[in-house]
């Protein structure tokens, strides 16, 4: 009987010391995880907004009516934002637990200007295009702001005059 009990014991422990080592590796390795999903965030972001950014440069290089289609924009973390009184295209990611530039300091990566901000703990990252000419939202001056979704996004992108590019959400 006491040699039953024994067993008992030792394999209550074994169980524990089994639990507390997985719930140490988890403890080390999640936040490791997610710093990498962030990183990824912002390159998905990045990739997302240079191809709109081909197909704006692409539009405003052909003639005046020309335009294209993006049939599927996927925004998984993050916001788009058109600025029209700007002229600018704005990828904004917020919450992330890892900075991707020097925070504070923007660089270049090709025409998108990245800029990483600190608020606490919590780090800010955003994508700017700039253009020359003017950019209107479906054909007004009205900033119009994309978040999240689980389907894509469709848009199309129209050279109207040769100096104004319109952009705008089908579906």
């Amino acid at each position: 009987m006491r040699r039953n009990g024994q067993v008992w014991i030792e394999t209550v422990i074994y169980t524990l010391i089994g639990l507390t080592l997985i719930a140490m590796t988890l403890g080390y390795l999640m936040p490791k995880i997610n710093q990498s999903n962030d990183r990824a965030a912002v390159e998905q972001s990045i990739e997302a907004l240079n191809l709109l950014d081909r197909k704006v440069v692409e539009v405003g290089t052909n003639a005046a009516g020309s335009s294209r289609v993006i049939p599927e924009f996927l925004i998984k973390k993050g916001y788009l934002t058109v600025k029209a009184d700007t002229n600018d295209i704005i990828f904004t990611i917020e919450d992330l637990g890892v900075e991707y530039s020097e925070p504070g300091v923007s660089i270049k990566r090709g025409r998108i200007e990245v800029k990483t901000e600190t608020n606490k703990d919590k780090f800010k990252t955003t994508l700017r295009v700039h253009y020359d000419a003017d950019i209107t939202y479906s054909g007004t001056q009205s900033s119009k702001r994309f978040n999240p979704a689980a389907t894509p996004y469709q848009f199309s992108i129209t050279n109207v005059n040769n100096l104004n590019i319109d952009i705008k959400e089908i579906s």
